[in-house]
């Protein structure tokens, strides 16, 4: 009879922390996608200068082009170089994409990249309501960051 009452106790207790850990799951799922959205109230700066307006987002401050703004296939493209981390970078365009563009899609993936130093490099993809914008960021050996920022002519 003792040993009934003691595994009905246990079952008890084995079914509540069960039931704890489902409601603190759907607890912290609700809170990310509310973070999200918080995240997406920022306010950014206007676009300044042709290259901002022809990409649809900011030159990096401190970044140095690395030849002009390019349009090919419809497209336009910038290289730039930067000091800074890729970490650092990428979070400056992330947040510039996220809240610039509030109700496009927005995602981002790390990629394989042949000359980047370990062979990766972080992307950003803003899908509009037609055409995208792609923001590419690895790190080279010598210790600089690139940037690479490719619209599509028909981004909107």
């Amino acid at each position: 009879m003792k040993l009934k009452k003691i595994l009905l106790i246990v079952l008890a207790v084995v079914l509540l922390v069960a039931i704890g850990v489902g409601i603190w799951s759907l607890a912290s799922r609700n809170s990310t996608s509310s973070e999200q959205k918080t995240i997406r109230n920022v306010n950014v700066r206007s676009l300044d200068g042709d290259d901002e307006k022809k990409l649809g987002t900011i030159i990096y401050a401190g970044a140095k082009k690395d030849g002009d703004l390019k349009t090919n296939d419809k497209n336009q493209t910038i290289n730039l170089i930067t000091t800074d981390s890729v970490d650092g970078a990428f979070n400056i365009y992330y947040q510039d994409i996220l809240n610039r563009y509030k109700n496009y899609a927005v995602s981002k993936k790390t990629i394989t990249k042949d000359d980047a130093l370990d062979k990766q490099a972080r992307v950003i993809v803003c899908a509009g309501q037609t055409g995208s914008i792609t923001i590419t960021i690895w790190a080279n050996q010598g210790g600089l960051s690139h940037i690479e920022i490719l619209t599509t002519e028909d981004f909107k």
